[in-house]
């Protein structure tokens, strides 16, 4: 999938927010890809996709590549614009899954 994501993309948010259901499935393989969309700064609605993947992983499985995904998602400005109720609600489930002692942990030694 990461060799194509650039053609992906090329064919606009709908193509990408297909692709992010799809590698979604794959739980934390899908990492790679998902980075990489996240910083690509998408659209909000392919966001709120990798959103519902962070919030699917268990907790068990949650590593520091995880954390990096979900502070992408959250520092993107199109993620909060135009904030909807949906956004806000799972910005604010993420950030506290993913909040430890007052920090985003990016190193994952919280996670397991």
């Amino acid at each position: 999938m990461e060799q194509h994501l650039a053609a992906i993309e090329a064919r606009g948010p709908g193509a990408v927010g297909m692709v992010v259901g799809l590698v979604a499935e794959a739980g934390m393989t899908a990492c790679g890809v998902l980075q990489q969309i996240a910083r690509a700064g998408q659209d909000r609605h392919v966001l709120l996709r990798i959103s519902y993947w962070a919030r699917d992983v268990p907790v068990s499985e949650r590593t520091g590549q995880w954390v990096r995904i979900v502070e992408d998602v959250l520092r993107q400005p199109s993620f909060g614009t135009q904030e909807s109720w949906e956004a806000a609600q799972l910005a604010s489930a993420l950030a506290q899954t993913a909040h430890v002692d007052g920090q985003l942990r990016s190193d994952g030694a919280a996670w397991g």
